[in-house]
């Protein structure tokens, strides 16, 4: 079982725009996430956005050397699982995670790679060695 990675956003000028918890699940990659108002700095309510696996594209674990961070780069096939999310830059959006959570973020984003590989090898058909089709 793989556990849930805390995330935080940041917007524009490094002013944190929510946080939020992404998971794996059966089916689908969901993300609890709050939002924070930047006028008032009040945090939204909860609410939890479902992505099937079949809509999502990559998710990616990046480091940098200088910084105590790492982020998970997630790329979805629809824009309308980010609508509403400040940070959200089209189709994309970078989840920031703390150092500690390094081990936990790389073993979800093995665990999801492994699940849009088995699903593009069982969707796909491949003909046998030496038999073509006409």
């Amino acid at each position: 079982m793989i556990g849930s990675v805390p995330f935080e956003l940041y917007g524009q000028w490094a002013h944190p725009s929510g946080h939020g918890v992404l998971r794996l699940e059966d089916t689908y990659l969901a993300m609890d996430l709050s939002t924070r108002n930047p006028w008032t700095w009040m945090n939204s309510p909860p609410r939890e956005i479902r992505i099937p696996l079949k809509h999502v594209e990559a998710l990616e674990v990046k480091s940098h050397w200088f910084l105590f961070h790492v982020w998970l780069r997630l790329r979805v096939r629809k824009l309308e699982y980010f609508v509403g999310v400040p940070t959200a830059d089209g189709a994309e959006i970078i989840l920031w995670c703390k150092r500690r959570c390094k081990p936990l973020a790389h073993e979800l984003a093995n665990a999801v790679t492994l699940c849009l590989l088995e699903r593009v090898f069982a969707d796909e058909e491949i003909p046998a060695a030496g038999f073509h089709t006409t």
